[in-house]
């Protein structure tokens, strides 16, 4: 892939950049099948490449949520680092695509114990569904 760069991130744009990627990933996938292991069709390396990036961009952000948790807990304890050939596929990659920007708040979300009700969601539930245009109806979900 690192002859690859436009194939790696899927940057193909303008006239006939479908024919174009097409015909890139063929190209590819015979340098692939000819290299030894799996044969498959260009397809299902696209497919094999895209799951592997998104395993990779996972592993790291488990990474660094471990090493912003407080508590000073030894590495032993948190997610298994990178190999060498991940850290690889993440220089294909703007750090901000991989770790965020550092400036965008993370949104998250709250968890609730079974049966809880959040009231301020709750409260801003019932304010949007009484501002809808359709003017839906809104029923209290039950607690027990």
């Amino acid at each position: 892939m690192t002859n690859n760069k436009k194939v790696a991130m899927g940057n193909f744009g303008g006239p006939n950049s479908a024919s174009h990627s097409r015909n890139v990933g063929e190209a590819v996938a015979v340098e692939l099948n000819a290299a030894g292991g799996a044969c498959q069709p260009a397809e299902q390396w696209k497919e094999s490449w895209a799951e592997w990036k998104c395993a990779v961009k996972k592993q790291q952000a488990e990474i660094k949520r471990f090493q912003n948790r407080t508590g000073n807990l030894p590495a032993i304890e948190g997610p298994a680092p990178l190999e060498e050939i991940d850290s690889e596929i993440l220089q294909f990659f703007p750090s901000a695509m991989v770790e965020g920007d550092g400036r965008t708040k993370e949104a998250g979300f709250t968890e609730l114990q079974a049966g809880e009700v959040n009231e301020e969601d709750e409260e801003n539930e019932v304010k949007s569904l009484i501002d809808s245009p359709n003017g839906a109806s809104y029923h209290k979900p039950s607690t027990s």
